[in-house]
């Protein structure tokens, strides 16, 4: 069994993430103290600061969305702050695409007869609407978010959740990601066998995790 994440695993979510804040930028741009460049530049940095608040449980889903976007516009409300940034979510969705090697990849392993599932931090709905506009939703048996689960990745739980759900022994199953300590360690030390996909050939730590730069390199792991 092999688990997936997705944002920049499958998705190009860091590519649609820009994107989606250029154009929200070209929106808002008059009530902002930024540039293009700066405030893509602050945008990212803010995403990263308040998810990670959101990974190690100081902020909810909802809480984390709300501060991102009061880091730029501090006067608003909860409603107004949601409302806001279900326009930069707008702009974010229809610039979501898929990585070049996803598809043929999952392709190959289903006829192989490899079971494949995700695991993924996220709302379900959104989770599962990413993989349908991608086009990959048939090759997946599980889906599994952190909504569904109660928690989320680094919690080791989120595995033991999709495992048992699955019903396959943790030590038999994979799990693929983009973040090393939060993907390929934390599932690891799970008890999975943990792969970091490298896409962006960032300088390498010393770790015992599976390291790849493409999901095709994936195949010389696998038992096919």
């Amino acid at each position: 069994m092999i688990f997936f994440d997705i944002d920049d695993t499958l998705l190009d979510h860091q590519g649609a993430e820009r994107r989606g804040a250029a154009q929200f930028y070209h929106q808002y741009r008059h009530e902002l103290p930024y540039g293009k460049a700066d405030f893509l530049q602050a945008w990212e940095e803010a995403s990263e600061h308040f998810y990670t608040k959101y990974l190690t449980g100081c902020l909810s889903l909802q809480e984390q969305r709300r501060e991102r976007i009061r880091s730029f516009f501090p006067e608003l409300l909860d409603v107004e702050a949601d409302e806001r940034f279900q326009d930069y979510l707008d702009y974010y969705e229809v610039n979501w695409r898929r990585f070049d090697d996803v598809k043929a990849c999952l392709d190959r392993w289903t006829k192989a007869g490899l079971s494949l599932g995700v695991i993924s931090n996220g709302s379900q709905q959104q989770q599962q609407s990413k993989l349908e506009r991608l086009e990959i939703r048939e090759f997946f048996r599980y889906v599994v978010t952190s909504e569904a689960a109660g928690v989320a990745k680094p919690d080791p739980h989120i595995f033991a959740y999709a495992c048992n759900l699955a019903k396959e022994a943790v030590e038999s199953c994979f799990y693929v990601g983009d973040r090393l300590k939060t993907d390929a360690v934390a599932s690891q030390q799970a008890g999975l066998t943990g792969v970091w996909l490298n896409r962006l050939g960032k300088e390498l730590r010393e770790t015992d995790v599976i390291i790849i730069r493409s999901l095709d390199e994936l195949d010389k792991y696998l038992t096919i």
